[in-house]
């Protein structure tokens, strides 16, 4: 972002070099200086703007991650919950299957 901030500050000082160079008569220094100065100015508050972008992206990039993260390990947690109860149905299942079973092995030996 650095090397972008000197090519957008050399790109205006030659554009003001050469507005001047163009210009009828020639132009005082004070006039050139505050056109440079006017140039290294944009291109400084044009820098902002861009990282100040790249920072609101990169944060909204984080928030949109952690909100995933969060709705995947919500739905995790509730398959497992659904997993434990379905198990427990089945273990009760399975322990009145064999008690009946074992009642009527009984039955049978009388």
């Amino acid at each position: 972002m650095k090397n972008f901030g000197h090519y957008m500050l050399a790109i205006c000082a030659l554009a003001a070099w050469a507005g001047l160079v163009s210009c009828d008569g020639e132009p005082s220094a004070e006039k050139a200086g505050k056109q440079v100065d006017q140039a290294v100015e944009r291109t400084a508050e044009a820098i902002e703007e861009g990282e100040e972008k790249v920072k609101e992206a990169g944060e909204a990039a984080v928030e949109k991650t952690n909100d995933v993260i969060e709705e995947g390990a919500n739905a995790v947690s509730e398959a497992v919950n659904a997993t434990v109860e379905k198990a427990k149905e089945v273990e009760k299942t399975v322990a009145e299957s064999t008690e009946r079973s074992a009642q009527k092995v009984k039955d049978i030996g009388k």
